[in-house]
């Protein structure tokens, strides 16, 4: 919302709110989104299961990616990292359900 609304030259730099922007989004860019998406998940799926089973040894969400060797070794200390992890990710949520019910309410972006 935020970087749409304040740059457009990432989109059609229509002005407006997000959820106006959003349908100006150009077929092939939605196509590409979908295509980049659908990728990841199946790449996700084969990385942790074997038909309706977890693979043995898979941790539901851990893929793997850690380039900068955040992730603790300690099992305390990763529980906790995860709970602040999805805490934060709840958050997040709930920001995004704010701007949409302001923008959807109001009609003005989030900024004004």
């Amino acid at each position: 919302f935020m970087v749409q609304e304040n740059y457009p030259p990432l989109f059609s730099g229509a002005g407006g709110t997000s959820l106006q922007q959003i349908s100006e989004i150009p077929v092939a860019a939605w196509f590409f989104i979908t295509l980049s998406v659908g990728f990841s998940e199946v790449k996700r799926l084969q990385a942790g299961w074997e038909g309706w089973d977890l693979k043995e040894g898979y941790t539901p969400g851990d893929l793997g990616f850690d380039p900068l060797g955040l992730k603790p070794t300690d099992p305390v200390k990763l529980k906790e990292f995860e709970e602040i992890e999805l805490n934060n990710g709840r958050l997040a949520m709930l920001a995004s359900i704010g701007f949409i019910a302001q923008e959807s309410t109001t009609g003005q972006t989030w900024g004004a």
